[in-house]
């Protein structure tokens, strides 16, 4: 005899939200369910820190811009000014 939670008797559908559609996005097109992230930096700052990027460190920016230095890499990294 099994337990009466797996049962059928009883026991009635819940009410269960519809799924959000999904939207195509990438490269390749593949379904996603979350919206593009935000962008940290304003054109300025980005413009700020590929001008500074070349004389002083990354942790050094980040400090300034309240980021990681990885993120200031990844700023860098897109301008074509950092080879990982």
């Amino acid at each position: 005899m099994s337990s009466p939670r797996h049962g059928h008797r009883g026991t009635k559908p819940g009410c269960v939200a519809p799924v959000p559609p999904r939207r195509l996005r990438g490269r390749f097109r593949c379904n996603g369910y979350h919206a593009p992230g935000r962008r940290k930096f304003t054109a300025e700052q980005e413009a700020v820190i590929r001008a500074d990027g070349c004389t002083r460190s990354l942790r050094d920016l980040a400090a300034e811009f309240a980021v990681s230095h990885e993120t200031i890499r990844a700023v860098l990294h897109e301008a074509g000014m950092l080879e990982i």
